[in-house]
């Protein structure tokens, strides 16, 4: 994540919004995220840890996204692209 993409003090919401507009910009199959939480200087106030992502699950369905959307962003997405370009 980069903190001035989603504003100063990035929320849930704010990711969400940002998540928002790169699937209506580039559609769904480009989102990826990443959990592992290293290298990153600060997180959005409610994702402190990964103990919290089922808030950011719960809150993408209730935006809007659909189970293979959220899915897709979890790890389908990623791992389509991995498949592809290790076979």
């Amino acid at each position: 994540m980069i903190p001035e993409t989603i504003g100063p003090k990035p929320t849930v919401g704010s990711l969400i919004q940002h998540i928002k507009h790169i699937r209506d910009t580039f559609g769904p199959g480009l989102l990826a995220l990443g959990t592992d939480y290293l290298g990153i200087g600060s997180t959005p106030q409610g994702l402190e840890s990964i103990d919290n992502i089922s808030r950011l699950i719960n809150e993408l369905l209730n935006a809007g996204f659909n189970e293979g959307e959220v899915s897709g962003l979890l790890y389908g997405n990623a791992l389509r692209v991995i498949k592809a370009n290790l076979t």
